[in-house]
């Protein structure tokens, strides 16, 4: 199974007035972190969107569950890897830690995001076979 590991530092506009995380970053740095995977599974976002003609791999759930505060300063690294690939959709995990212990675990469901063939309007899809062993 294909993991990817994305390590940055928590800066002061990450925080909120309380001097934590605001949570939405989070959900951004799992976003990005998936990105992350795609490349390490050989695959660029932007240019396989365009090469098969795909919309985008929308969020239909996400979630998070906070365990550890994270403040400025702090080195996170968010582990991602995807757990299940379904017939439209697939299932992305997301472990962030900060100095080694679980920090949040959260997860992100995406559809495949294909164009209608009549419409061109975004429709779920299968994704590629060859796409799926990539992430083994």
């Amino acid at each position: 199974m294909l993991k990817t590991q994305y390590r940055f530092t928590v800066e002061w506009g990450d925080c909120d007035p309380a001097d934590i995380v605001f949570y939405p970053n989070y959900l951004k740095w799992m976003d990005t972190s998936t990105r992350y995977l795609f490349r390490a599974a050989g695959l660029e976002i932007m240019k396989m969107f365009i090469d098969l003609d795909m919309v985008g791999l929308p969020i239909v759930d996400a979630h998070a569950n906070f365990k550890i505060a994270s403040t400025v300063g702090d080195e996170l690294v968010v582990e991602s890897w995807v757990e299940e690939w379904r017939a439209k959709t697939f299932l992305v995990r997301h472990n962030i830690f900060k100095q080694g212990a679980l920090a949040v675990e959260g997860h992100e469901l995406r559809v495949w995001g294909i164009r209608h063939p009549e419409t061109r309007a975004l429709k779920a899809g299968v994704a590629p076979a060859d796409i799926v062993a990539r992430f083994g």
